[in-house]
C-alpha cells in the first residue's frame, strides 16, 4: 500500500474514532463528561457535526470507488464468432517473460500482469541487463517487445507497459536466463 493511503486511511480512522467516542460521551449517561462537552465547549455540536460530515464524505468516496472502479482478474475473457477463449494470468505474464527472454540480453525477467476482464491494463516488467550499457535503449527494445507479444497473443492493446531495467551486476545469484 502506498505510503499517501496509508496516512488517508490514518487520518480518516482517526477521526472516525474521534467523532464516535464524542457521540458516545454525548449519548451514554456519562455526566461529567457529557456536562463538561455542553456547559463549557460550546462548539461542541458544530464540531461533530464537521466531523461526522466528513466522515460520512469519506465513507461516500470508499463507496464510489469499491462500485466504479473495474475489479482485476486472473483470467481475460477473449470473445469472438466461434465463442469465448479464456487466458489465464500466469499463461501471459509466462509469454512475455519468455519472449522477452528470448529477443534482449536480459537474465531474471518477472512479468507481473494487471489485467481486467476484457483487456489488459498494465505490464510491469523487471530484468537484469547483461549489457550495462545503453540501458534506456533496451528498455525501449523491451517495451516493443512485449507490446508485441502481447497484441499478437491476445489480440487487444495495452494500455500500460513499465520496464524495470537492473544492471546485471546486481543480478541475484539464483536469477536464470529464460529460454
Amino acid at each position: 500500500m502506498r505510503p499517501l493511503t496509508k496516512a488517508g486511511l490514518g487520518l480518516v480512522a482517526i477521526i472516525g474514532l474521534v467523532q464516535a467516542l464524542a457521540v458516545m460521551a454525548l449519548t451514554w449517561p456519562l455526566a461529567g463528561v457529557r456536562t463538561w462537552l455542553l456547559l463549557y465547549w460550546q462548539p461542541a455540536h458544530w464540531v461533530l457535526f464537521g466531523l461526522a460530515a466528513f466522515v460520512g464524505l469519506a465513507f461516500l468516496i470508499m463507496l464510489l470507488v469499491a462500485v466504479l472502479r473495474p475489479s482485476t482478474t486472473t483470467k481475460l475473457v477473449l470473445a469472438n464468432d466461434r465463442g469465448d477463449l479464456s487466458v489465464s494470468k500466469q499463461a501471459v505474464e509466462n509469454a512475455v517473460a519468455k519472449a522477452v527472454a528470448a529477443a534482449h540480453p536480459v537474465k531474471g525477467v518477472t512479468v507481473d500482469a494487471t489485467m481486467h476482464k476484457t483487456q489488459v491494463k498494465q505490464a510491469t516488467i523487471d530484468a537484469y541487463s547483461l549489457e550495462p550499457t545503453n540501458l534506456k535503449t533496451q528498455v525501449e527494445g523491451i517495451e516493443a517487445t512485449a507490446q508485441g507479444k502481447l497484441e499478437r497473443l491476445l489480440g487487444v492493446p495495452v494500455k500500460k507497459i513499465k520496464v524495470n531495467l537492473h544492471p546485471g551486476t546486481k543480478a541475484p545469484g539464483n536469477a536464470a536466463r529464460v529460454l
